[in-house]
């Protein structure tokens, strides 16, 4: 990491760190609704929260590889929601920590496409 990519690094790794938490929260959810909601494959969130980690472990090591593998957390974060979001289901209460984690992740995204600041080169 360079002093000019090092703000945005931050705040890349500030965004994935709230869906990271987000997550986290999502996982409690869904084990206090098992009981109702049974076959709610209760480590999925946890499994993202995981991968979102990994992704904040090696944020600057492949920078042109980041916005792929953020589509793809976005695909997988959806895919999830769904689980919970069915019509006719009963609430499960965590409709808000998807808009947020979503949310969280939508600025990981903008952030991941910016192109990093160049200092101009001394002549």
């Amino acid at each position: 990491m360079t002093d000019e990519t090092q703000p945005l690094t931050q705040a890349l790794i500030g965004a994935l760190a709230r869906v990271h938490g987000s997550l986290t929260e999502i996982g409690t959810v869904w084990r206090r609704i098992a009981p109702d909601r049974p076959g709610l494959p209760l480590d999925r969130p946890l499994r993202l929260a995981d991968a979102v980690h990994d992704l904040m472990a090696t944020v600057d090591t492949d920078p042109a590889g980041l916005p792929a593998r953020l589509a793809g957390l976005e695909r997988d974060l959806v895919a999830a929601a769904a689980l919970t979001s069915a019509p006719g289901a009963p609430a499960a209460g965590d409709a808000g920590l998807w808009a947020f984690a979503r949310a969280a992740l939508g600025q990981a995204q903008d952030l991941a496409a910016r192109p990093a600041r160049r200092l101009p080169l001394a002549s």
